[in-house]
């Protein structure tokens, strides 16, 4: 990106060095804005969130959200808790669930990793599994690791029926949102994406996030089946695909960079 200026890489267990080296080499006439970008550091500032605090204007969601919503089990749970639709879903942990899948369920079905731990473990984001049969014998590679694996019941539909919904929410609830429809997936990532806005989904949203109090970036993907949206999972961080509101003219990045900036925050949608 033509704005970086500057890039750092550290380890974890050196994260204390280098952030005192860092305010040493750099002084700033206000507290910089710090964003994150992944899962893991999303939980890595939240480990130390009154540190990060003192020292950065924060753009991240509650801690309460960063714990529910980086798990998907936590996060089917609190999602009904606050109102969304969610499909069927069981966590898996040895033959004893497979077996209550397999006869509790409808199939197909979809096996997703837990966190973006058991994402790295695991090797893959989602499976259909068709069948019992193959359900088994997929799962027969990860019951005897380590590994925290979910199964839902799979929503049916194409890849324009996986929708997202990205959003900055300030601390007073307003919201600069972008949303649509994945038009071309591939292994379950957004390749290719179309802005369409949607009053539905915008008021499912908007409810959702008032009852969790999210304050930050965020987005959040739904499968939409007949006049129904079945929440699939939320990033709690800023997405790789945040451009896409840039070219739909409503920058979720400006909007962001502007309240925390204390200039006056215009809600957007498209």
């Amino acid at each position: 990106s033509r704005y970086v200026d500057e890039a750092y890489d550290t380890e974890e267990e050196e994260l204390d060095t280098f952030w005192k080296r860092f305010f040493i080499e750099h002084t700033f006439p206000q507290k910089p804005i710090l964003y994150v970008t992944s899962d893991y550091a999303c939980q890595v500032v939240r480990r130390n969130r009154g540190w990060y605090e003192e020292h950065f204007e924060l753009c991240m969601a509650s801690s309460y959200i960063i714990d529910s919503f980086i798990d998907k089990n936590i996060a089917a749970i609190e999602a009904v808790k606050h109102g969304l639709e969610v499909p069927k879903t069981q966590e898996i942990h040895g033959d004893s669930d497979v077996d209550y899948i397999c006869h509790s369920f409808a199939f197909p079905v979809i096996v997703k990793p837990v966190t973006f731990r058991d994402h790295r473990d695991a090797g893959f984001k989602t499976q259909i599994c068709k069948t019992e049969w193959d359900l088994r014998q997929f799962l027969q590679l990860y019951l005897s690791k380590e590994i925290n694996l979910q199964c839902q019941e799979y929503i049916k539909g194409e890849d324009k029926d996986c929708i997202f919904y990205q959003f900055y929410r300030d601390d007073n609830g307003h919201i600069t949102e972008c949303m649509g429809e994945k038009t071309l997936q591939t292994n379950g990532i957004m390749t290719i994406g179309t802005t369409k806005y949607d009053k539905q989904l915008k008021d499912i949203c908007h409810s959702f996030l008032e009852s969790i109090d999210y304050v930050g970036i965020g987005g959040i993907e739904f499968k939409r089946n007949d006049d129904k949206y079945f929440f699939i999972e939320m990033s709690t961080r800023t997405e790789g695909f945040l451009a896409i509101s840039d070219m739909a003219g409503v920058s979720l990045a400006e909007a962001s960079y502007s309240d925390r900036n204390g200039r006056v925050f215009i809600e957007k949608n498209r």
